[in-house]
């Protein structure tokens, strides 16, 4: 299946093309507002300084702000960690989804983003890529690698930093490795420990 959208996101792409919807509120008062109801959202101040606004938008009828909140720690991305939040004027509506809770230490990759490709490449069968190398780094602004083709995608493939909650309720920092695989439907997330290597997940 080419798509590769959460249920979260599957949400917010229905309210970006609903009529009756626009851009929401400006995003420094939007952020002023997390502040003002973090504790009511369950979220400590550390969280609320930390996440950032993935999109907003607004509905022109009732007045009501949809804010999509994206967890982050120590400014890296937590995979699938979004809160959705309603606004109405300064008034708290309504608020789903839990960030992360646990201390989390810094980590240091030791593993590359070719080496996370080609742990991924191997986990899902395909031949092992030829040619990679990078084509684009965007780590200083978007914490993502962008690879080449290598022989197994149909487009660039993507490597980018995000925290990942296992099943046992541990955050482990993994690249998230994106391959539209050539000759097939496949298009692979796959997350890679970036200390061990280790397959976390995947979705396709």
């Amino acid at each position: 299946m080419k798509s590769i959208l959460k249920t979260g996101f599957s949400f917010l792409f229905v309210l970006a093309f609903t009529k009756g919807f626009s851009q929401g509120t400006d995003d420094r008062t939007l952020f002023a507002l997390v502040q003002q109801h973090a504790s009511r959202m369950g979220l400590s101040a550390e969280q609320a300084q930390n996440c950032t606004i993935s999109s907003s938008f607004s509905d022109e009828k009732t007045g009501n702000t949809y804010v999509y909140l994206q967890q982050r720690i120590h400014h890296t991305r937590v995979f699938n960690h979004i809160k959705t939040v309603i606004f109405r004027g300064d008034l708290l509506l309504y608020h789903s989804g839990q960030f992360y809770g646990e201390p989390v230490g810094e980590v240091v990759p030791q593993v590359s983003a070719t080496a996370a490709v080609i742990a991924a490449a191997g986990h899902l069968g395909l031949s092992a890529p030829e040619g990679l190398r990078v084509a684009e780094d965007r780590m200083q602004v978007e914490q993502k690698i962008i690879l080449s083709e290598a022989g197994i995608a149909r487009q660039p493939i993507t490597a980018e930093l995000f925290w990942v909650v296992t099943s046992t309720g541990t955050a482990r920092l993994a690249w998230n490795i994106n391959i539209d695989v050539l000759g097939s439907d496949d298009w692979w997330n796959v997350r890679v420990d970036v200390l061990t290597r280790e397959v976390l997940e995947q979705d396709n």
